[in-house]
Formats: structure tokens, C-alpha cells, sequence
């Protein structure tokens, strides 16, 4: 019996409140569909994040196809229950094949919701405004926006440069030396969108979920089947996926090196009343001062203003050690990303002026952590991983999920349904298959030579610029 034993952390047993967490609308947080974990099933699904949703959706739409579901914590209780909101596709900075693929994503969520009429705190934005603080980054960016012009004529029309004192003073952002604003943008809570699409299994009675089940290892069983040990005792599935995404390299030590954690800083505040409605989500880019890595994931959408209207304010990671490149913990708040959040949100977004005793005009109500998996080549890692057939990864979107993992996750779901029944061996067959018919980028397969190839890319100063570039490189 072989075994690919846990060699790096499980999620943190106590992480930060989430603001997004505060309620459990449909009592199913801590959820366990039975008493005992199944003896056997056909697949098992580890991660209850938007690519476990997805997938778990697509897995048991097959009549009599057995599908179980772990979750090391309460449900959606990482990544996609921890960000910043987006729900917006990389148009002018992506591969134009990535593009593309990222906004067939985002109206394939945006259709989810709307035709299932899911309650999510769903928001369609008059655009996705990307503001620089940075002169040189700015120009980069105008370029790529220009090239679209060759690359994606079809795409180049949903995004417009933003230059001139007086747009910017209208975008709320008057401090900035430019923008670059594309359409196709929204907001939601991903934590309500992955309860609703769980709420709707269990009640079809599709699946079986059990949460507070964290998985410590997988083992190849003498029967051909893989054997998931927990703390509660052991589950047999003929097939595996992970939607594991940052904690990926817990049970597959392969894959530490490959996807990375990264920490990243949230917090929750009320603007100044009234309360108006935001057109706009935003970005920010160089809004760190003398900062010598300008990691562009300072980020804020606004909640709706019936369900409070709250800011939620993303970033600062370049203040934190090594940028909090490798941190797996999000139990704890990074004080440099807080004081710069406090600091920072009425200065790169006009939000009111303030009185001279007042530090902020903002009531901060939250602040916690989440951690995403950063792909050391700048692409997520889909499909079967090699030598160990039976058993799949979807995951390492590089903060990106919410527009690439939902297909990403139906694509594998898809070649699992027909492994089992064309055989395990047909696997890389019907991968193939699934990039020719366009359901999938080439780009994003596991392959053996894919994940030599990315073991030697450094995790030095401006890793996720580098990881930026290969990610170009490799369409």
C-alpha cells in the first residue's frame, strides 16, 4: 500500500472572523449529511470553496453517481469565503486564450445566479475601475490596453483608458495619475453563492457533506480504490478530486513548491452617512508609497446598501514579511496590511472629507485573513495528477477564483464522469478532447513536464510578477 502522507498545515483551526461569515443562512455550516462517514463512494471532493461547489453540482447530476464532500472547517469557511468580493474577468493584462476564458467564467456564474435567482448580494457594476498610483505602471498598462486592439478587437471595446483630472475626479479617484475601466464587472459574496449551491444539493438529496472533517492523508487501497484517513475514520472512493487550492501541498507534497500560500488582508467599514451606491468595483495599483515590490491587489467593492452598504477593502500585502508569500495562516491579522487599510481607503478613493481631529471617517468593523494558492507559473493546475490515477486537482487560480474556477471545476468534473466510465485510462484522452471542443485551456493540464518545468521558477524578490510572465509564455 503506498501513501502520500500530509507533509505541510491543514487550515487553521481558529482563523479570523470572515465579515462575509456572519450568518449561516441556511443552517448548514457545520453540516454532516450522516452520523458515520460513507464507507465507499464513487468520488470525493476535498474543499467546500466555489471549485468544490462546482464540481460536487456537476458530479452528482449523474443518477446513482455517489459523491461525498470534506471540509476540514465549517463550510466555504477559506479563500472563497474570505475575499474581497470580485466577480470581475483580467481582460487587457491576461493571454488573450485566458481572457477569453475568464470572462466565459464570469457569465457563467453571472448565470447561476441570476437564472436560480441565488441571493448573494449579487451586483452588476457600470464597470471594474483599475486605478494607478503609479505613473510607469500606468503606461505599461495603456500599452496592453492597445494591443487588444490586434490580439481581442472583440474584447478591446469593453475597456477604455481614463486620463484626463476631471474623469478621474468623477471615478471618486482624484489622486490617481490615471484608470483603466472595463465592463464586465460585479460583486457577491462567494460564502452565500457556495451555501445556496449546497443548500440546493442536500435538499435533492445529491450528495454527502461533511464539514470539520479534515483530510490527513490518501492512500492507494489493494482493491484499486483510494482510501482519505481522517480523524473520524477512513472513506474509499474510486475517484478524488481536490479543490484544496492553497493547502494543496497538505496531501500532495508534489505540489508545495507548484502552489503557493499566500496570505492576504480583508477588512469590512461603513462609509459616511447617507450611504450612497457604488457604480464601481476597484483596484488599486502603486497606492503603497516606496514600496519596492508594487503588488497590484490593493482591491474594494461595496456591499448593497440594503444589506449595509459596507466597504470591503482588500490589500496591503507588500507591507507584510516577504509580501506574506508562503503564510498558510489566516488566524491572525497582519498589523503592517491594517494600519495601511485604516490609513489608506480615503486617499486612494474620495469617500467624504474628514474633520482635522478625525484619523478616518470610516468605521472599520472588521478586519481577518485568507489565504489563496498562487501558481509558481501563473496558470491554474487542472486535471489528473500524474502517477496516481483516480485522483485530480483543480486549484492554484493565483487569487483569480472567481472567474476561472467554476468551468475549470465542471471541465474536470466532466473527464471524471467519463473516466468512470471509459476507464481511468481514457483520462488524457478525454483532457484532450476537452481542449479541442474549448472547454479548457491547454494551458491550464497537468502535465509531468508541465510541473518539472515549473519547480525551477523562484520564489524571490517579485514572484508574482514572475509567475505573471510565465503564465504569458506559456499560451
Amino acid at each position: 500500500m503506498s501513501s502520500h502522507e500530509a507533509s505541510s498545515l491543514l487550515p487553521s483551526s481558529n482563523p479570523t472572523k470572515s465579515y462575509w461569515q456572519q450568518s449561516d443562512p441556511f443552517g448548514i455550516a457545520e453540516h454532516r449529511s450522516t452520523e458515520e462517514l460513507p464507507a465507499h463512494v464513487d468520488a470525493v471532493v476535498i474543499g467546500s470553496g466555489i471549485s468544490g461547489a462546482f464540481a460536487a453540482r456537476k458530479l452528482s447530476s449523474v443518477s446513482g453517481y455517489r459523491v461525498a464532500v470534506l471540509e476540514a472547517r465549517n463550510l466555504c469557511s477559506a479563500a472563497t469565503g474570505r475575499n474581497g468580493g470580485h466577480c470581475q474577468p483580467l481582460l487587457y493584462e491576461s493571454h488573450p486564450d485566458a481572457a477569453k476564458f475568464e470572462l466565459r467564467t464570469y457569465q457563467a456564474i453571472s448565470d447561476v445566479i441570476l437564472k436560480n435567482g441565488v441571493q448573494c448580494e449579487y451586483q452588476q457594476m457600470a464597470g471594474g475601475c483599475h486605478t494607478f498610483f503609479s505613473k510607469e505602471a500606468f503606461e505599461e498598462a495603456k500599452v496592453k490596453v492597445n494591443e487588444m486592439q490586434t490580439t481581442l478587437p472583440e474584447l478591446y471595446r469593453l475597456v477604455r483608458v481614463v486620463e484626463k483630472p476631471e474623469h478621474l475626479a468623477a471615478l471618486k479617484i482624484p489622486h490617481a495619475v490615471g484608470a483603466i475601466v472595463q465592463s464586465n464587472a460585479a460583486s457577491l459574496s462567494g460564502y452565500k453563492l457556495v451555501h445556496s449551491m449546497f443548500n440546493d444539493l442536500l435538499k435533492r438529496g445529491s450528495l454527502n457533506l461533511q464539514t470539520r472533517t479534515p483530510v490527513k492523508s490518501i492512500q492507494k487501497s489493494s482493491d484499486g480504490s483510494w482510501s482519505l484517513n481522517t480523524p473520524r475514520g477512513s472513506i474509499r472512493a474510486k475517484q478524488v478530486l481536490l479543490t484544496t487550492n492553497a493547502y494543496t501541498g497538505h496531501l500532495l507534497p508534489q505540489f508545495r513548491n507548484l502552489i503557493i500560500p499566500i496570505q492576504a488582508q480583508m477588512s469590512a467599514s461603513v462609509p459616511p452617512s447617507p450611504i450612497e451606491p457604488s457604480p464601481y468595483s476597484y483596484y488599486f495599483i502603486g497606492a503603497v508609497k516606496n514600496a519596492s515590490n508594487q503588488v497590484s491587489d490593493d482591491y474594494l467593492i461595496q456591499r448593497p446598501v440594503d444589506q449595509g452598504g459596507e466597504w470591503m477593502y482588500g490589500g496591503g500585502r507588500v507591507l507584510a514579511k516577504n509580501s506574506a508569500v508562503n503564510v498558510s495562516d489566516d488566524s491572525y491579522n497582519d498589523d503592517g496590511a491594517v494600519k495601511y487599510l485604516k490609513s489608506s481607503l480615503d486617499y486612494v478613493l474620495d469617500v467624504g472629507e474628514k474633520k482635522d481631529d478625525e484619523d478616518s471617517i470610516l468605521d472599520f468593523k472588521s478586519f481577518w485573513t485568507g489565504v489563496y494558492g498562487q501558481s509558481v507559473d501563473g496558470r491554474p493546475w487542472v486535471g489528473q495528477v500524474p502517477d496516481m490515477p483516480g485522483v485530480f486537482l483543480c486549484g492554484g487560480y493565483s487569487g483569480h477564483g472567481m472567474t476561472t474556477a467554476a468551468l475549470c471545476a465542471e471541465h474536470i468534473a466532466t473527464v471524471m464522469h467519463g473516466a468512470s466510465a471509459r476507464g481511468e485510462s481514457e483520462t488524457e484522452k478525454l483532457q484532450q478532447e476537452a481542449v479541442s471542443n474549448g472547454d479548457i485551456l491547454s494551458s491550464y493540464i497537468i502535465t509531468r513536464e508541465r510541473m518539472e518545468a515549473a519547480s525551477n521558477i523562484g520564489m524571490g524578490e517579485g514572484f508574482d510578477k514572475i509567475a505573471h510572465i510565465h503564465a504569458l509564455d506559456a499560451y
